[in-house]
């Protein structure tokens, strides 16, 4: 219990009597004052009995203005104590809060509250702040790779060992993210070279995403990286295709220039304009064999003549005989079309293929 000291009594008396002199003082220069002014004595001593009022309401004033800071005060007291039930349920620790002693001042009171809970304020700051990391990183996680997010209550608070176990979780999603956006990088890579050696422009959303995306916005998630490997085996298996379609075109050509005696600077040029294997070119090599088998249709007896002088020619270094000759019964006959010159271009190449093994 708070008392009063004889100090502090002996402080209240010299200030009552200072505040009763001035007091005094000042009702008489009133009064004095008003009489010169003419002021009957009836109002004079209606005006002097006024001071009463006026004494009380400054009093009342001056109290009202203490309690309330004191209620204020009373206010973040019982806030504190709010604060620490709170903080004891976000760290599941019991903290008993201090009582209110009768010589103990208000102020004082709050200052130990406020001291009490320092440490366990910062524990709670601290270990929300690194929930709330490891939350946000969960989050990006789960969106790159499409995971599902593990729940953290806010009270209590997570333990330091469930936020440590949370946090080696994620290294390990983490992990996995950074391999697959190499992957992603390296697929890209090679996607993007494909599409460039064929000639072809990105045909859905998804290779839009491929294509234009940079390894750290693209989701790496399963599904995706399904996909992603899908259209880059799909490409790999239509460039190959189309790569052995075109060779053996090339070759065919080649075969008919051969055939035609087709000039080499034309050749060159033809070849220099229309390289690769994509769809362009692919085109055009068709277009140009179409021209060349017209030509060929038109010059068939000339051309069967040629390969037979070649047939003979192989005859003689093989040293066939007659009768070996013989078998190859087209040679023989006055049949000029198409499939007669095929089948003189085949057995050449059966007769070649003889004399280079033998």
């Amino acid at each position: 219990m708070i008392t009063l000291t004889e100090d502090v009594n002996k402080l209240f008396n010299e200030v009552l009597m200072e505040i009763s002199q001035n007091v005094r003082n000042m009702m008489e220069e009133l009064w004095l004052n008003w009489s010169h002014l003419g002021v009957d004595d009836s109002t004079k001593v209606n005006n002097i009995t006024k001071l009463v009022q006026i004494e009380k309401e400054l009093h009342r004033d001056v109290i009202s203005e203490t309690r309330q800071k004191l209620k204020t005060m009373q206010g973040q007291v019982d806030k504190l104590k709010e604060e620490t039930e709170e903080l004891s349920r976000c760290l599941s620790v019991d903290i008993t809060i201090l009582d209110f002693k009768e010589d103990m001042m208000l102020v004082e009171y709050k200052r130990e509250l406020e001291e009490q809970i320092a440490g366990y304020r910062e524990q709670v700051e601290q270990r929300r702040m690194k929930m709330e990391r490891l939350l946000e990183w969960q989050r990006d996680l789960a969106d790159k790779l499409g995971v599902t997010i593990q729940e953290l209550q806010e009270v209590p608070l997570p333990a330091e060992e469930e936020l440590d176990k949370l946090k080696e979780h994620l290294e390990m999603l983490q992990a996995e993210r950074d391999k697959r956006a190499e992957i992603f990088l390296n697929i890209q890579v090679e996607i993007k070279d494909i599409m460039d050696k064929l000639r072809i422009k990105p045909q859905n959303k998804f290779e839009h995403i491929v294509t234009s995306s940079l390894s750290v916005d693209f989701k790496v998630t399963d599904l995706n990286m399904d996909r992603l490997s899908k259209l880059q085996q799909d490409l790999q298996e239509k460039y190959e295709q189309t790569n052995n379609r075109v060779l053996e075109l090339r070759e065919r050509l080649s075969k008919l220039w051969e055939c035609l005696d087709e000039d080499q600077i034309y050749r060159e040029n033809f070849l220099h304009a229309h390289p690769g294997c994509h769809p362009q070119t692919e085109a055009a090599i068709k277009e140009e064999i179409k021209r060349c088998d017209q030509i060929k249709r038109q010059k068939i007896q000339v051309f069967i003549a040629n390969v037979r002088t070649k047939i003979k020619l192989m005859w003689d270094n093989v040293m066939y005989s007659s009768r070996q000759r013989e078998e190859f019964v087209h040679y023989y006959q006055d049949i000029f079309t198409e499939d007669t010159l095929t089948l003189h271009e085949l057995y050449l190449e059966k007769i070649t293929k003889y004399y280079n093994e033998h």
